[in-house]
This record gives C-alpha cells, sequence and structure tokens, in this order.
C-alpha cells in the first residue's frame, strides 16, 4: 500500500470551462490513507425501457450472503405503460453482490396515471426479517388520497416476498397534507423505528410547515405505533424541517438527524442547521431536540442532507452538505462537513471538511451518505456537480472516501466510477454499504453503460470493493456497573476483530493507573476466569480492567465504565 504524506499535492480530474484537467490541492492535515481498490461499475440489471429512469438506490444486508437493494423506477417491468408510473423496484443477490435477480415491483405498487411512489429506504435485522418505506401519492385503495403519505412494506423470509404496504402516518386518512422524504432502521433489540417529514397540522398542532415525525414497530413492521411529533420546537416554530434520516446502534440506541430552520439552543439564524434526537430503547422515548452542528449558532451556512453512521462501540459520525463556512474556510459552492461523536451521540465535535477538495475548487458537493462496517472502516459517498456552462445542466459525478479512525480524518476523494470523467455524465444519489467480512458496496444512478458510455437511460449500477478490517480489541465484560466479590471466580469477555494476535495481557486499572495484573499473557479466544484473591485485589470503586494484545498493542481496550470489588 502506498501512502501519500499528509502535507503534499494532491492531484484529481477535474473540469474547468468544459474541460477535462488535472487539478491540484495542497493536502494538508488531511488522512494519508491510500483508496480502496474499486471495481469498474456493473449495471444490477439492464433495463427493458431505453428511456426509463431509476433512481434513489438503498442497500441491506440479510442473512449470509444475500444482499437486498430498492429503488425507484418508470421502467415498465410489470408491463405498465412506458413513462406512466413510477414504482419501487427490489432485487436480491445470493452470492455477496456478484450478481443481482432480475427486479419486481413491490406489492401494492398499483397502476395509478401520474402517480408515483418514490425514496424508499431499507432496513434489516440481519435475521432474514426486512422493512422497507417509502413516500406514495397513490390511494391504492388505502383510503388516503393522492396527497402524499408513507407506507411500509415487510419481509420475513430475506426479501424473497413482501406483504402489503401499511400505512406509517397514522394520520394519513384524515388529513390531506403531505407526508414525504421517510426513513427506517432496526435498533437491534426488536424495534424498528421510522422518520419522515410532514405538513399535517390538524391533528398534532404543529402548524403548517413541515416538521419531523416518528413512528416505531415492535413486530416486525406489522403494525406502527401512532404518528408522533420528534422536533420537539414543532409546536412553536412555523420553519420547515426537512430531510430526516435515522440510524441505529445495533444496541438499542437510535439517532434521528434532519435540517432546518427552528431555534433550540438559541437563534440559529435563517439559515439551515443540522438538528438531532436520541433515544436509548429504540424510540419508544425521545431526548430533547439538540443543535448537531456546534457552529450552528453563530454560522451563516446552509447545512442539509445530513446522514448517520454508527460502529456500534459508541462512536457515531454525522456528514452533511454545508454551503458556506467549514472548517474555516469560506467559499460559495456546497462541500460535505463532517462531525463526529465518542459519546453515543450525546456531544458532537466541531464540523469539519470531508472532501478534501474543496479546499480550492467551485463544484457542489453535497447529497452525502456514510456507512461503518463495524469493523474499523467508514465509507463517505456523494455527489459533485461540475458547471459547464450556463446553458447545460450541471455534469454530476459520484466520489467515496475512506476513513479507518471513526472519521477524525478522510483519504482523498475518488471517482466512483472507474472509467473516469465523462462528458455529459449524470449520477445521481450515492449510497454505501459494509458487512463484517470486509465486503462493500457503493450503488447508484446513472446515465452511463457497463462500459462507461452515455446512455439513453437512468440506471442504478453498483461497485464492490474489499476493505480490511481494522485490528481492534472490544472489552466486553465487565464494562461498567458490575459488582465482583472477592474470594470467586468470575468471568471475563472480550472480542477481537482483525489481526490482534493470539494473546493478550490483562491488568487491573484505577483512575487510569495500573493496579495488579490479573494476566501476563493468555490466549486471545475472548474468555477468561479471574479468581479475585482477597490478599491480592483489594476491595474498591472505580476499577476497569485493559486488555492489550501482545502482538498488537494498539489494538488494546479498557472498560467502558468502572466496576467494583467487595467483600464476601
Amino acid at each position: 500500500m502506498n501512502l501519500l504524506p499528509e502535507n503534499s499535492i494532491r492531484f484529481f480530474p477535474c473540469i474547468v470551462r468544459g474541460r477535462l484537467l488535472l487539478c491540484a490541492v495542497f493536502a494538508w492535515g488531511f488522512s494519508a490513507l491510500s483508496q480502496p481498490v474499486l471495481n469498474p461499475p456493473v449495471r444490477v440489471y439492464t433495463p427493458t425501457w431505453e428511456d426509463s429512469t431509476a433512481d434513489r438506490p438503498a442497500l441491506a444486508k440479510g442473512m449470509g450472503d444475500t444482499w437486498i437493494a430498492v429503488w425507484q423506477s418508470n421502467d415498465p417491468i410489470d408491463g405498465q405503460a412506458q413513462n406512466e408510473d413510477v414504482e419501487i423496484h427490489v432485487s436480491r443477490s445470493v452470492d455477496g453482490g456478484a450478481t443481482w435477480s432480475f427486479p419486481t415491483v413491490l406489492p401494492g405498487n398499483t397502476y395509478e396515471q401520474g402517480r408515483q411512489d418514490r425514496a424508499p429506504r431499507i432496513a434489516s435485522d440481519g435475521a432474514g426479517h426486512l422493512v422497507v418505506v417509502w413516500e406514495t401519492r397513490k390511494d391504492r385503495g388505502m383510503g388516503i388520497g393522492t396527497d402524499g403519505d408513507v407506507v411500509a412494506s415487510r419481509s420475513a423470509n430475506d426479501g424473497v416476498t413482501w406483504t402489503q404496504p401499511v400505512l406509517l402516518n397514522s394520520f394519513g386518512t384524515a388529513d390531506d397534507a403531505e407526508d414525504d422524504t421517510a426513513s427506517v432502521c432496526y435498533d437491534g433489540r426488536g424495534a424498528w423505528v421510522a422518520v419522515w417529514r410532514s405538513r399535517e397540522s390538524v391533528i398534532s398542532g404543529s402548524g403548517s410547515d413541515f416538521d419531523i415525525f416518528t413512528s416505531r414497530s415492535v413486530d416486525m413492521g406489522a403494525t406502527w405505533s401512532a404518528a408522533a411529533l420528534l422536533n420537539t420546537h414543532g409546536l412553536t416554530d412555523t420553519a420547515h424541517d426537512n430531510q430526516p434520516c435515522i440510524t441505529s446502534d445495533g444496541e438499542g440506541k437510535v439517532i434521528a438527524a434532519w435540517s432546518g430552520e427552528g431555534a433550540v439552543s438559541g437563534p440559529t439564524g435563517n439559515d439551515e442547521d443540522v438538528f438531532f434526537a436520541r433515544s436509548v430503547n429504540g424510540g419508544a422515548n425521545w431526548a430533547q431536540t439538540a443543535l448537531l452542528n456546534a457552529d450552528g449558532l453563530t454560522d451563516s451556512s446552509m447545512d442539509r442532507l445530513v446522514t448517520l453512521a454508527s460502529d456500534g462501540t459508541g462512536q457515531w459520525v454525522a456528514a452533511w452538505s454545508s454551503h458556506g463556512n467549514v472548517d474555516g474556510v469560506v467559499d460559495a459552492d456546497a462541500d460535505i462537513a463532517v462531525a463526529r461523536s465518542l459519546d453515543d451521540g450525546q456531544s458532537w465535535t466541531t464540523p469539519a471538511l470531508l472532501n478534501a477538495n474543496g479546499l480550492d475548487d467551485a463544484a457542489k458537493d453535497w447529497f452525502p451518505h456514510v456507512a461503518a462496517d463495524r469493523q474499523g472502516n467508514w465509507i463517505a459517498v456523494w455527489l459533485r456537480e461540475e458547471v459547464v456552462s450556463e446553458s447545460m445542466d450541471p455534469w454530476s459525478f459520484a466520489y467515496l472516501s475512506w476513513s479507518s479512525d471513526a472519521g477524525k480524518s478522510w483519504s482523498a476523494p475518488a471517482l466512483l466510477d472507474t472509467h473516469g470523467l465523462v462528458e455529459f455524465s449524470f449520477d445521481r444519489w450515492p449510497v454505501a454499504a459494509g458487512d463484517a467480512s470486509g465486503t462493500w458496496f457503493s450503488m447508484w444512478s446513472t446515465n452511463r453503460d457497463a462500459t462507461g458510455a452515455i446512455a439513453d437511460e437512468q440506471s442504478i449500477v453498483y461497485s464492490r470493493f474489499q476493505l480490511a478490517p481494522k485490528a481492534k480489541l472490544r472489552v466486553i465484560r465487565p464494562n461498567g456497573g458490575e459488582v465482583f466479590v472477592q474470594g470467586f471466580k468470575w468471568a471475563l469477555r472480550w472480542n477481537s476483530v482483525g489481526d490482534t494476535g493470539s494473546s493478550v495481557r490483562i491488568l487491573l486499572i484505577k483512575d487510569g493507573q495500573k493496579v495488579k495484573r490479573i494476566r501476563r499473557a493468555t490466549s486471545n479466544d475472548g474468555k477468561c476466569s479471574w479468581n479475585i484473591k482477597p490478599g491480592r485485589f483489594p476491595v474498591g470503586d472505580g476499577y476497569k480492567i485493559r486488555i492489550i494484545p501482545l502482538e498488537n498493542g494498539a489494538a488494546k481496550d479498557v472498560s467502558d465504565g468502572t466496576f467494583s470489588i467487595v467483600a464476601p
């Protein structure tokens, strides 16, 4: 792996006045990570209609080597008239993404001329259950009208078959307001949580502006709780709240984030800022809405299109498109901002610049998506628009950047399409997802075919690549709150990813300092019996254990919280 020094010149392709050029940026302060080796994009399937448009893909990992993709499309694969209907399509791969099934239309996507099903999002529990949510302007016999509502469909067999959709916005049969932009996650503990934006006001009393609502299901998506207002300032503000997303750490903690102009912890100005709400019990209860972008009280940037990811160890990354000032860089174009949390979303770092080529460019970077594989790898993808001339639509290209330190530093942006920059390209809506084996996907919509040439249709393509897990050990027990009694044997537990070696050392520590050695060397098999002898391990509070791989000390870990040793 060839690494480029941090303080160095990076070159990347760009477009200036309609010409493809090689541009340079001084990469001070950005990570010296090399890029993943990307493979040429492959179409999920060949569209049946040459003028069709497929857009807004979403990905989820099923069981084993199964992956499921959904997107919106007007390709008439179900025999409907061309260009008359937009439906939700679904495709499966059972070989780790090497090949994909010909798509099918989700049930209930009835033909209603001029009406659309749009913006699907998907979540999986990894055990064969999946939920897809999307926005619809079809009544589909549900009595919801055509004003715009959000619905959900579920699968209990890893995406082979799907149920008829059910209504998410419980007031959908009584209102005529618009509900859209839904997102969904699985909390890892039996709850599915959805969020969306709505202009509903009669029932909730939140006014005619867009606000954020939420609903949850504890029966695999069969039924959903009554819709509830999520942004706590929604009853008093008159500003729009937009583009919500929701993500879980897989341990019951859920965070929803969105952009808006409402005042939460002080006046945030007329610009858009990023807000969030946390739940530690799978969406049953929510903390007060808070400002995520720490500079929101003083900046004048338009911050929008936020995305979230968690690695399940308390580390979270939020990224969004910021039009104005990011990391001290002031310019007129939009760039990708990133903030990190190391305490399960309770606090967030000051926004920093993610895309290194945003230091001195005029391109618009937006529509980011971030993902983590829980093995130490984080991927961000986004769109970059290049304005060629005022008389033409901007050309757009999907880019990727990689982090191995929970978003603290990022590799230089790389084109997702390995065919390079091609004139008249229109990439859209890139997403990424990875699994514990190090297999990663990026999927997006493009008007290029499998050879990179411009095509008439807009189709869904994907690129599959590998990232090695970052070596990391994690203490499982004791991890805070335990009470150990002297004179007994107690089980210590940990897990490892990546190459952490065959042996570990275990220390008892207090206030960051070693108290006693529990094991000089023991097998790195994730378990150890600890005999707490009264004469060796004293009674006390505030203890933690530190486990150090003997062959890779950098992969060490310490208990998150403290435990106690008491007398019999």
